[in-house]
């Protein structure tokens, strides 16, 4: 075999190497990527997750507010009376009730 075969050999197998080794890279990035645990579908339950959070959050302050509002309805008489006043326009006898008209 002469040398210059033999150098076309090599290069033609080189060739197929490089080509080898990329096509795996290739497919790996797909993979990596697209796949059902790929890092586009984790980067979306992540933004999803996030967001139940903020939301699990708001929940909880909202139950807080109402925990102190039912606290200060079973315990404050003031606060039933103000409330009782602004919402329903309730008064005492003789009150008399004034009201502007924006």
């Amino acid at each position: 075999m002469s040398a210059r075969l033999r150098t076309k050999r090599e290069n033609v197998r080189s060739r197929l190497i490089w080509i080898l080794w990329i096509a795996v890279a290739i497919g790996s990035i797909i993979l990596i990527s697209i796949g059902d645990y790929g890092l586009l579908k984790m980067l979306k339950i992540q933004r999803d997750r996030d967001q139940i959070l903020g939301q699990v959050d708001d929940i909880k302050q909202e139950i807080d507010r109402i925990e102190t509002k039912i606290e200060k309805i079973q315990t404050d008489s003031a606060y039933i009376e103000k409330e009782a006043r602004e919402r329903l326009g309730m008064s005492k006898p003789g009150e008399k009730i004034y009201r502007t008209v924006p």
